[in-house]
């Protein structure tokens, strides 16, 4: 096997299937070439990529087979698969492909457009005799003409690309009848008019219907209704329903042309070297552009936007080689669980950084040091437990930080601190009991639009849960789903704009103690009575409501009707009962409900910071949702109180 070449495949015992890939300096002829491979008797190969070095300006040539007999050409005649690329080549001349009768495949690309005075020719019969030829890409080669004849001979031509070349008038390209219902890709970038007149109209299309897949070589479209006006394009009338399918992205849905933006249209790439860079043939080279190992790198037409996916890609840890310039890196699905010192260093154009799902347990307080420039960056659903408070001391122009679904316990109160810029923050669903947003958000308070902290469990303490309840009206986020939790047992505490609720599940435990909320009197209940809802109206210490509270009567609802069910007065207080009463009976899990004395007037507030609003509610609506007799498991508890919660916050 010549030392260039290496194949590429996942059966490594079955090299037939396999790609034999030859990376070299140039193409001196096509004939030497496959001679030099067919040497080495791969008298079977199937495909084959030859691909020219990117750093070295040497012209390919693709010589015409002059003596049939003379070659070992001929001994590749099995090849299905070819491909050229990166060889700066000036002619494909005539029959330079004819020894290859089975070609089904053949991809010649240059990347002349890079260098605007190298451009290519098509010899008329440049395509003579493969008659079995299916797909034929011509993309990028700086072509600005073809002869009539050039493809009209390929029999079985499916699919023809021309992207990225100058070609002036499609009328000169002629077609075979195979490819006329099949797929043609051609750019229109540098499908000029002749400038019109201005006393005359210009053209108009139609193309919203079309399957349309937007790479780098489609970032004209946008613009065309803006570079008609100098009378050399013509005007697209349809262009705001016109779709497009990205080239990446994380859902297949198409995208509106008009709403997309220059980064959206991007082209694959597996390495590629600036003409200014100079040191590409080294292993360090911060301006040479390598994608790593399994996976996929993509850029736009001027290379400000450059994307390296390395999703579920079995890494476990960064991987070294990332391309310095690379603007959003995936790393998620990958098995990373603890992220080091510097493994970003020098990616100052880095925008969007994908963590989550790694598995990942520690960030060190280096980890995003130069990284300055990201903005958006996903570390939820991971195995995080605390964060210290420097793990984004460097992110000064962070817009978006998602921690949510993790297992984070305690977060430090410099955590969030230098986060100037921070408009979306989400840390649900983890198990934070002492998190004051008020406090720890203070920071980043006027540049914040939208938190969420719910599905943590917050100390149902007093004080507390006042300065969360008036946090959560200032701030968006989604208080249903708030719980609190009490050092003597299990509390669910629900928060609403408009109600606070407090129901009490275990035990009679009280959720306001006397020493925490001195100016509210809280019921002393046996175990099984449930907490009741009070609400207590004054006015400068004076009573403004007056209802005794009723004792035990016989409109209770439920198992039996014994002395465990009557009602607790508060003491020295002058207080209306609530619209409803809930009971939980902890030992048989049976939950109890009762309705009585519906008031149509609707609760004001409590004296204190401990205040328990309520919403009148309809009767029939409660008895209908909860019937008497229900059992419940103590697992169903939870759920139970939540339902229960909706119908009396009158959410419908």
């Amino acid at each position: 096997m010549p030392h260039e070449c290496a194949y590429r495949s996942f059966e490594a015992e079955a090299p037939e299937n396999a790609v034999l890939f030859c990376k070299i300096r140039t193409i001196s002829s096509l004939e030497h070439l496959l001679r030099n491979i067919s040497r080495t008797h791969f008298d079977d190969l199937i495909s084959l990529h030859v691909q020219c070095s990117e750093i070295l300006f040497f012209e390919s040539t693709l010589a015409t087979q002059t003596d049939k007999n003379s070659g070992k050409s001929s001994d590749l005649s099995k090849l299905r698969d070819l491909v050229i690329d990166k060889c700066k080549i000036r002619q494909i001349p005539a029959r330079a492909f004819e020894n290859f009768k089975d070609l089904k495949r053949l991809h010649v690309t240059t990347h002349n457009s890079e260098w605007s005075a190298m451009t290519m020719e098509l010899h008329e019969q440049a395509f003579s005799g493969l008659n079995e030829l299916i797909e034929l890409d011509l993309s990028d080669n700086n072509i600005w003409s073809t002869k009539t004849e050039t493809f009209f001979w390929l029999y079985s031509l499916k699919t023809l690309n021309l992207n990225q070349n100058h070609l002036q008038n499609i009328k000169t390209v002629g077609f075979s009848d195979s490819l006329r219902e099949q797929n043609l890709s051609v750019d229109m970038n540098a499908f000029r008019l002749d400038q019109i007149d201005e006393d005359s109209d210009l053209p108009e299309f139609f193309i919203s219907g079309n399957p349309f897949v937007c790479d780098c070589s489609m970032e004209w479209i946008q613009r065309i209704n803006y570079l008609s006006h100098s009378r050399q394009y013509p005007r697209v009338l349809d262009l705001d329903k016109a779709y497009c399918s990205l080239v990446h992205s994380r859902t297949k849905q198409k995208k509106m042309i008009i709403d997309m933006s220059p980064s959206d249209f991007l082209c694959p790439y597996d390495s590629h070297c600036f003409a200014l860079c100079h040191c590409c043939d080294f292993v360090a080279c911060d301006c040479e552009m390598i994608c790593p190992n399994n996976c996929k790198c993509y850029h736009d037409i001027t290379w400000n936007a450059n994307v390296v996916d390395c999703s579920n890609a079995g890494y476990t840890e960064v991987p070294e080689r990332i391309p310095m310039d690379a603007t959003e890196i995936y790393l998620d699905g990958n098995h990373i669980s603890n992220l080091g010192n510097h493994v970003f260093i020098g990616k100052k154009k880095l925008q969007v950084l994908y963590l989550n799902n790694t598995k990942l347990k520690e960030v060190n307080n280096q980890t995003f040091k130069g990284v300055d420039s990201l903005r958006v960056l996903h570390l939820e659903n991971n195995k995080l437990v605390e964060l210290k408070g420097d793990e984004f001391l460097h992110l000064n122009n962070l817009n978006e930080l998602y921690l949510d679904h993790n297992a984070i316990v305690h977060v430090a109160n410099n955590t969030f601190s230098s986060l100037k810029s921070l408009s979306v923050l989400r840390i649900d669903d983890n198990k934070l009991v002492n998190f004051f947003p008020w406090k720890l958000l203070a920071s980043s308070s006027k540049s914040l639009a939208h938190v969420s902290i719910e599905g943590n469990q917050y100390s149902c303490d007093c004080k507390s849960i006042a300065e969360l309840d008036s946090w959560l009206r200032r701030d968006p986020g989604d208080p249903e789903k708030m719980l609190c939790t009490d050092s003597k047992g299990a509390i669910f505490y629900a928060f609403r704009y408009d109600v606070s609720d407090w129901l009490y599940t275990k035990y009679g435990v009280p959720l306001f103690k006397e020493q925490s909320c001195a100016n509210v009197d809280i019921l002393e209940g046996n175990p099984n009575h449930m907490y009741d809802y009070y609400y207590c109206k004054r006015n400068d210490g004076e009573s403004s409501h007056n209802e005794s509270s009723p004792s035990s009567d016989n409109n209770t609802y439920g198992e039996g009707n014994d002395s465990n069910n009557s009602y607790m007065s508060i003491d020295n207080r002058t207080c209306s009962r609530f619209n409803y009463d809930l009971r939980l009976s902890p030992s048989s899990g049976h939950v109890y409900s009762r309705v009585e004395d519906i008031s149509p007037t609707t609760p004001r507030s409590i004296t204190g910071s401990c205040s328990a609003k309520g919403r009148t509610t309809n009767e029939t609506l409660l008895k209908s949702k909860f019937t008497p007799d229900v059992k419940r498991s103590k697992d169903g508890m939870r759920s139970t109180l939540e339902d229960l919660y909706v119908v009396l916050g009158g959410k419908y």
